[in-house]
Order: C-alpha cells, then structure tokens, then sequence
C-alpha cells in the first residue's frame, strides 16, 4: 500500500468521479484506476461499485475512507516538520478566513507565494462556524475570523489585529461629508448588513444594531462583495471594517461615536497537533509585515 494510492482513492471518493480524480491529479483516468485496482488487490476488498453514471464507496470503501485521510494526514505532518527542520517550505497550506479577514490574508499570501515558488495555498472563504467545523477535520491548517476567541479547548485562539467598525456608505451620500457620524445621524438611513446566522460579521452587525438601536435594515447579504457593491450604486450605509473599501475608490468609511473602537481578528490553529512550519512563517508574515503595512495607512 502507497500514500500516493490513498491520495487517489480519497479523492475518487471525494469527487465521486473516476475522470475529476485524474483531473485534480494530473493523472490519465486510465492510470487512476489502475492504482485503485493494485490497491483493491491488496487489501482484498472492492473498494468502489462503477456504473456508466456513478461512482460509490462499498462497505470497504466507507469504512477505508476516514483511515485514508487520517494516514494521509500524518504523512504529510511528517513531512512538513522535517522540511521544517531543514528550513524548506514546500507542499500545501489550506486557509480559511470569513471575508472580513480576506485584506490581510490576501497580503500575506502574497508574500509566501513570491517568496517561495514550491508552496501552494488553498484559500476557503466560509462563515465561522464553517471554518470551526473545517479545522477539527483537520480540512484547515489556520483559520482567521472576527469577534471572539473559539471555546473549544481542542482550538488554539491567537490574537493577530484588529477590526475597527465604521459606518460605510457611497463618497456622494448626504453624510459622507461629515467628519465623524452618531447614532442620531443614521437612525434614518436605509442599512445593509451581514446575513443573519453563526457568522463573526453579523454578530457584529447585532452590535451596530444594539448600540446604535437602528431599525431600518432593508438587505442582509452572505457576501461581503456583493455588499459593498450594492453600496457604490446606491445611498445605503452598512457597518464593516475601514480595510473593506481601501480597493473601493467610490466608498469612505466613517468613524461613529456610539461603537467600539476595535473588535479583535484572530487566527485559529489546532492545539496538540504537529504544527507546519508553513503555517509559523505564514503567521510571522502576517504579524510582522501584513498588519504593520495595513497600520502604517491608517486603518
């Protein structure tokens, strides 16, 4: 049995398709299936029940399938950390972040990827309970949210920067000109927010909404993007950081009295675990380089 074959059975199983396993893994279908044939020969066990339409896992397959990822996993935490002891890095990191946190690990992935040509990084864009649930599978190496650090003691909370949460609205709105805005300026206004459920950026937009007792909430979105598009073609306002419109010339953001001033971002990794040195260069980066970049233009 090969690491390389329990690569291509997990992702036959992941993908449930013969022809995107071979797709993914550089591989002809041909070559896939081969080496899911030596494998089956070894174990003893059909591993997949093929049709001209599906692909399924057998009893086998369902029972092989979380040993695989489980093997897989170590092999490559083993690898990682003796390409860490030789200073290396090489292999994959997989990110997940909310979108909130999208400015600063964009420029961090930036910087690893000039830097260092061998590594690729997966980046997963998901609400925070998604990227919880992703880390204790071990589908995350870091994941970065806004708001609080995670309870669970098996997840390692580490403090990266800061959010500061600004009113945000069109440069031709009525109020754009004022220098500093209250909850008396804005109970009137039409206001978008974050989706309501378990995501870091709607917890806080219950905070605006709290602190500000604002009541006139016309949209909720899941994208942040489409959010601030929504706000360069109309007079709406929403409440996010002052880093979401730095590439957004026709938005300005505005400090309001009545918020916090900063809401903390941190990075999540899992405690226990052999950590990559990918993940430690990539957390210097973004805590020496990044976030210092980001202060040094005021936001």
């Amino acid at each position: 049995m090969e690491i390389r074959q329990l690569r291509y059975f997990v992702n036959v199983a992941e993908t449930k398709s013969f022809s995107e396993a071979s797709r993914q893994c550089y591989l002809s279908q041909s070559a896939i299936s081969q080496q899911i044939k030596l494998l089956e020969e070894e174990l003893g066990s059909q591993l997949f029940l093929r049709n001209t339409h599906s692909v399924t896992l057998t009893e086998a397959g369902e029972a092989l399938l979380p040993l695989a990822r489980m093997a897989i996993k170590s092999f490559d935490s083993c690898q990682e950390h003796m390409n860490g002891i030789r200073g290396l890095i090489t292999g994959q990191l997989n990110i997940g972040m909310s979108e909130a946190m999208e400015p600063f690990v964009r420029h961090t992935v930036m910087l690893m990827l000039k830097r260092y040509p061998k590594l690729r990084i997966n980046m997963h864009y998901k609400p925070s309970y998604e990227l919880k649930e992703m880390l204790l599978n071990h589908e995350l190496d870091l994941a970065f949210s806004i708001g609080t650090p995670d309870d669970k003691e098996s997840i390692e909370s580490i403090p990266v920067t800061s959010y500061r949460i600004c009113a945000v609205m069109n440069r031709n709105h009525p109020l754009a000109k004022r220098e500093k805005l209250t909850a008396k300026d804005l109970s009137n206004q039409s206001i978008i927010l974050p989706e309501r459920g378990g995501n870091a950026l709607r917890a806080l937009g219950d905070v605006v909404l709290e602190e500000l007792k604002l009541m006139n909430v016309r949209v909720y979105s899941n994208s942040v993007n489409a959010l601030l598009n929504i706000l360069q073609e109309s007079n709406y306002v929403s409440f996010i950081s002052a880093r979401s419109v730095m590439s957004r010339p026709m938005l300005i953001a505005k400090d309001v009295e009545e918020l916090p001033d900063k809401v903390a971002c941190y990075a999540h990794k899992l405690r226990n675990v052999c950590e990559k040195h990918n993940c430690k260069v990539f957390l210097e980066i973004m805590t020496q380089e990044t976030i210092p970049y980001y202060n040094s233009l005021g936001m």
